[in-house]
């Protein structure tokens, strides 16, 4: 059972975390202090996952001003990728940033990067404010509620209504249209009274106006939010995706104080062919189970069977049928000589992991040099 210590300040978000991670398996302790967190990780040989807020008070700390109070904020992410999607986004990004009031809807596929993009927009504009997230309808309504009964929320709360900041909902259609309609009302009141600009981002899995009309969303909600700004899916942006999985490698590595292992090329192109239905997600997840391997180098052989892009092949079987033997093995002694025998390579070209190639390849008898072909 794999164990993580989940560091954050924020009681209640945290205390939500870990409820989701303990119903899928894992063990978790929980912190307030990154330092007492250090301790704790290494007596119990834990993951430390630490929030954007710990992060922030650490590096406050670090720098000398741990006798200032601390400002909980969001750090800044990265938008990894240079596809025109993902460089139209920064560029969207950083012409609303002088709009600290201006609410923003972002729509995109599941795991499609919402919540970093949200959280990007708040660090262009929200330096020294909370990012507060509402998680769910219990969270929304404890929020609400701290607007009349002081001292019912937690210290990032407290400061979002002192300072401003960001109050982002990661799936605006699972709130109820009474909720929308309250968070509306709060926007209305903080503009009557002139006090200070939180910004609204919400994000929703398809277009605004289709969720108006299926009665997701209330007018009223929709009516607030002038900006929409649209992720495209990683299916539909290849030449991000090894950007991000070495990010998120070089990323994910750090925090656990180990060095990325790197992608060998077979892996690196086997990566890029897959479509990845569960976006940037579905890459994260994939990153977390190569560094629980503690394996040194990635290579095909470390990654999903069901990776690589699934292609029609315009084969038409001859009347008289054929040996299928045959034809697998003339299949794999191609695929062999277009590796140049290396079997890495050639698992890659028939989406087979080198175990799978490999007792195939001993079915037939062919672990005997192979010439390449003539012209590769």
């Amino acid at each position: 059972m794999a164990r993580l210590l989940l560091v954050d300040p924020n009681i209640l978000e945290r205390a939500l975390v870990a409820q989701h991670l303990r119903e899928r398996g894992y063990e978790i302790l929980e912190s307030n202090d990154i330092e007492e967190a250090k301790q704790l990780a290494r007596e119990h040989d834990a993951a430390l996952v630490v929030s954007d807020a710990a992060k922030a008070e650490m590096a406050a700390s670090e720098a000398g001003a741990a006798a200032q109070p601390v400002a909980r904020t969001a750090r800044a992410p990265r938008l990894v990728g240079e596809s025109a999607g993902m460089r139209q986004l920064r560029e969207e990004i950083d012409r609303l940033a002088s709009l600290s009031g201006t609410n923003v809807f972002i729509v995109g596929e599941p795991g499609s990067g919402k919540s970093t993009a949200a959280r990007a927009l708040h660090a262009k504009n929200g330096a020294g404010r909370p990012f507060v997230q509402i998680t769910s309808q219990h969270v929304c309504e404890l929020l609400l509620s701290s607007r009349i009964v002081k001292g019912n929320a937690t210290p990032e709360v407290e400061q979002l209504w002192e300072t401003g900041g960001t109050l982002f909902i990661p799936s605006i259609t699972e709130l109820s249209p009474e909720l929308q309609l309250r968070l509306v009302r709060l926007t209305e009141e903080l503009e009557l009274r002139n006090g200070p600009a939180v910004r609204l981002i919400a994000a929703l899995c398809d277009d605004p106006q289709r969720a108006l009309r299926a009665g997701k969303l209330t007018k009223e909600f929709a009516d607030r939010f002038p900006v929409t700004l649209t992720l495209e899916p990683l299916r539909r942006r290849k030449s991000d995706i090894l950007p991000i999985a070495l990010y998120l490698l070089a990323e994910r590595a750090a925090e656990l104080g180990r060095t990325p292992p790197g992608p060998s090329p077979e892996a690196m192109e086997h990566l890029s062919r897959y479509d990845w239905p569960g976006n940037v997600r579905e890459l994260a997840n994939l990153v977390e189970r190569i560094l629980l391997r503690q394996c040194e180098r990635v290579d095909i052989a470390d990654l999903p069977s069901t990776q690589g892009a699934v292609r029609r092949i315009d084969y038409r079987l001859p009347h008289d049928g054929i040996d299928f033997a045959d034809l697998e093995r003339a299949v794999l002694t191609q695929a062999l000589r277009l590796a140049r025998g290396n079997q890495t390579r050639a698992a890659s070209l028939l989406n087979l992991t080198r175990d799978q190639l490999r007792y195939r390849m001993a079915k037939f008898g062919l672990f005997g040099p192979l010439a390449p072909e003539e012209g590769v």
